[in-house]
């Protein structure tokens, strides 16, 4: 495969963390969260905390380091995310894996990290030098509360790039497969989410 066919399967497994869309496909890739949902009991391991509901999470890209259009990065998007919390943990399910973040004591703020690292080599792609680039997630923003609930959620999406420690990956900024304006660089959305269910 060639090294254009990993950067599109790269931008798919990119917005498959975050946000589920039609054009978020899973990948294979090394995927370290936060923290491991673990669950006992009778009580479903990907149902973990108390249920805030589904909200509707509408983002608007506000700066772009790695280059317009880069990895299909859309300048709006929106997708659908199952909220819940405990005493100290917001835990965020956008359709895939339940991702734990942080959340104050007051239950007013709260911020969510994930590191993938992937390979963008494949075994084609010989006699170039090793290429992987881990890519930072974080999502942190405030909750309006409404009685026992949320009312409202807002905050920024933050997706950063760059190449992991002793990685070439300058054909990845120049060359004929140009997937990156510059590298390190970063993609930050500012988002709001409303209920719109259970």
């Amino acid at each position: 495969m060639p090294t254009v066919f990993w950067g599109v399967v790269f931008a798919q497994r990119f917005w498959g963390l975050l946000g589920k869309s039609a054009w978020a496909l899973a990948v294979v890739c090394a995927v370290y969260t936060v923290g491991c949902v673990e669950a006992f009991g009778d009580k479903s391991p990907y149902e973990p905390g108390e249920a805030l509901g589904t909200f509707h999470l509408t983002a608007k890209q506000k700066e772009n380091t790695c280059g317009e259009g880069a990895l299909g990065a859309p300048p709006v998007w929106e997708f659908d995310v199952k909220l819940s919390w405990g005493d100290s943990h917001l835990y965020w399910d956008s359709g895939g894996e339940v991702i734990v973040g942080d959340l104050s004591a007051d239950k007013e703020s709260f911020q969510i990290s994930t590191t993938v690292i992937q390979d963008m080599r494949s075994q084609t792609d010989t006699g170039k030098p090793p290429c992987s680039l881990e890519r930072d997630d974080t999502a942190k923003g405030t909750l309006t509360r409404e009685g026992e609930g949320v009312s409202l959620m807002k905050g920024s999406l933050t997706y950063a790039f760059s190449p992991t420690e002793g990685s070439q990956c300058a054909d990845l900024v120049e060359g004929d497969a140009v997937l990156f304006a510059a590298l390190p660089c970063k993609i930050v959305y500012s988002f709001s989410a409303e209920p719109v269910g259970e």
